[in-house]
């Protein structure tokens, strides 16, 4: 019969602990700020000089952003652009079409 009362003594404890520990935590989840996770990809292109304007443009217009960019010995230009995975497709067709088929698409992307 002891062993019974400990036990039931141990459970209320137990469960008084829960409930207090419990609140606590709904009311911080509650309070916390919430942060929306937007998946992106980087995608690596290449354009000569002359359409280098047309490649930032449309890399705008995606609400892409541009880094790593780097110009070899013919003044091709060669870039990462970070967008919304949702939208990549889109952007390479307008990066083709600004382009005129022209743009190199490289194959060290990322999704993150």
């Amino acid at each position: 019969m002891a062993f019974v009362l400990l036990t039931l003594e141990m459970l209320a404890r137990l469960l008084g602990l829960i409930r207090a520990y419990g609140g606590g935590a709904r009311l911080v989840l509650r309070e916390a700020p919430k942060v929306t996770l937007i998946p992106k990809s980087t995608i690596r292109v290449s354009v000569e000089s002359s359409l280098v304007g047309a490649l930032y443009d449309c890399a705008a217009k995606a609400g892409g952003s541009t880094s790593e960019e780097e110009y070899d010995s013919d003044g091709n230009l060669s870039l990462s652009i970070t967008c919304e995975t949702s939208v990549v497709d889109n952007l390479r067709e307008r990066l083709t079409d600004a382009t005129r088929g022209s743009v190199v698409f490289r194959s060290d992307n990322d999704d993150y």
